[in-house]
């Protein structure tokens, strides 16, 4: 025969059957509470702790309190979790984005101006580039800045082009972006 533990509206009753619609109540109350493993043994430990008992009260004070601190995790498949994710991951890129940026030398447009602002940066490293095979052979068009170099200048005349050996054609294309493409319209 089940050990009778206490009377509830004057019918004998369980503590386990306390302990279930106590935790029952709560969770209809807070069906925003993810019931991991973890959360639940984080409420446990909160309750045991402080000493408390197994009260639809103390359950609501740990809920607040672990709330607040943080230390609860969302259910990965909410809305507001998503959101949270999608929010975390954005500020990790851009500040991986902020990283690279500082470490790229300036960058130079065609008629000498900066063209290294952030935003700049991050258009450039986010935005899908052309290639060969998408424009038909031809990228009319599209500006890549152009980072200078001791003894490679940004924008060679056509017969300065002509005049440079392999290796150094070769590094001139692949500091522009041009390798693979078809050369700027004035080295043609």
């Amino acid at each position: 025969m089940a050990k009778i533990d206490l009377f509830i509206d004057g019918k004998p009753t369980k503590v386990e059957d306390v302990y279930l619609a106590v935790t029952e109540k709560f969770n209809e109350d807070h069906p925003e509470f993810y019931a991991s493993e973890g959360n639940k043994a984080l409420m446990l430990d909160y309750i045991q702790r402080r000493d408390l008992g197994w009260t639809g009260r103390n359950l609501e004070s740990a809920y607040r309190a672990l709330k607040a601190q943080g230390l609860l995790a969302a259910d990965p498949d909410s809305p507001e979790e998503k959101a949270r994710v999608k929010k975390l991951r954005d500020e990790q890129r851009t500040a991986n984005l902020k990283e690279m940026y500082e470490q790229q030398p300036p960058i130079y447009g065609r008629h000498g101006q900066r063209l290294d602002t952030f935003e700049g940066f991050v258009e450039t490293q986010t935005k899908r580039r052309p290639t060969r095979q998408s424009d038909a052979g031809r990228n009319i068009g599209v500006v890549t800045p152009i980072a200078a170099s001791d003894d490679l200048p940004a924008h060679p005349t056509k017969r300065e082009f002509q005049s440079w050996d392999s290796d150094k054609v070769r590094r001139w294309l692949e500091m522009t972006g041009y390798a693979g493409r078809d050369l700027p319209a004035y080295l043609q």
